[in-house]
């Protein structure tokens, strides 16, 4: 049982975003009632499920009445403004039909509209909470806890709390290193974030080419054709954080930046890849990670470590050990060859157990 000095009740959400589409409703329900049976029974966090505005009042009081404990109003749903999901111009579905060249989960315009959002707009909606929960509806919290996870943050000191880590694959990642580093400064800290390989591991490098004429100049240029590499990246469908976060200088410039140049259309980055890069690069900030059980559709269906499944990633680890175990999804820091290589990398926080 965890005990802190500070008894208060942090000022704090739980949010979501998402859509009204019968599997989404599925899955939202499905979250919000582990969540609730997890820990908000107890705690009484409100919680806040924002979207475009496709949410009907009928849909809304099922959901409502579905809640254990009677607790259906603590769940609020807040309609986002319009222009957070206006796409650039050049966005349109043959970008996306242009990415299935290569790319291996093309995903539509508005995943990548979603991903925006979350490093662009959201901070704008948690002004005033101390800190907030993001929560997917497709991910679920598969245990009790016998803590707050507020709670356990706060008296930790912590900025930033997830609890799957993983790998992005890098072809999700195209001109990332290349970009940050020149956002960011080229640091070893950045780099040791990237896991590297040769381009032909992964992809013909013709395929890569005819890929990249598709591209902006700009971005074009930014794409290594001879080394791929994907980030270490916490699985962000799960987080808390504080808001203030978002408004630190580098974080908020980087943002801004990565924005402005399109990448996540042109090249889907996704939020994920962006906020992990973001928070490692910038200094004097606070990582932790629980490990209460803790699953996301993508691991559930696609299997165990699935953002391993790519030369660049299984290189660095037992390939058979990615493929075996008893457990449906985890976090990669459940390898201990995975903590040596944070640890030889100098990001041995990311993988720091606070609960």
């Amino acid at each position: 049982m965890h005990t802190h000095k500070d008894c208060r009740q942090p000022v704090a959400a739980i949010i979501y975003l998402t859509q009204d589409t019968p599997a989404r409703r599925v899955y939202l329900q499905t979250s919000l009632y582990l969540l609730f049976w997890s820990f908000n029974k107890r705690f009484r966090y409100p919680v806040l499920v924002f979207h475009e505005g496709d949410f009907t009042e009928d849909t809304i009081a099922a959901i409502k009445e579905g809640m254990p404990g009677g607790l259906g109003a603590l769940v609020q749903f807040r309609q986002v403004e319009k222009t957070d999901f206006c796409a650039p111009v050049s966005a349109t579905a043959d970008l996306v039909e242009k990415n299935r060249i290569i790319v291996p989960d093309a995903r539509s315009l508005s995943y990548r509209s979603m991903c925006r959002w979350w490093i662009l707009h959201a901070a704008r909606y948690l002004a005033p909470y101390e800190f907030y929960m993001r929560l997917d509806d497709d991910s679920f919290i598969e245990e009790v806890l016998d803590y707050d996870p507020f709670q356990v943050v706060r008296a930790e000191g912590v900025d930033y709390a997830s609890n799957l880590v993983h790998v992005e694959h890098p072809l999700n990642a195209l001109g990332l290193l290349e970009t940050s580093r020149e956002l960011l400064g080229d640091t070893d800290r950045l780099q040791s974030l990237f896991l590297c390989g040769d381009v032909a591991q992964t992809v013909a490098p013709s395929r890569l080419r005819a890929f990249l004429d598709h591209l902006p100049g700009e971005l074009r240029e930014r794409v290594n054709t001879t080394t791929l590499s994907g980030p270490v990246i916490y699985y962000n469908n799960f987080h808390i954080a504080r808001p203030e976060l978002w408004s630190h200088p580098t974080i908020a410039n980087y943002f801004e930046a990565i924005d402005q140049s399109n990448g996540i259309y042109y090249l889907r980055w996704g939020d994920a890849a962006l906020q992990t890069i973001a928070l490692t690069a910038t200094e004097g900030l606070m990582f932790g990670r629980f490990s209460f059980r803790y699953s996301k559709r993508y691991e559930r269906e696609q299997g165990l470590y699935a953002n391993t499944n790519h030369p660049i990633a299984r290189q660095y680890f037992d390939a058979e050990a990615l493929l075996s175990g008893n457990k449906p999804t985890g976090s990669m820091t459940d390898f201990a060859a995975f903590n040596d290589l944070l640890a030889a990398r100098g990001l041995s926080e990311i993988a720091r157990i606070i609960a």
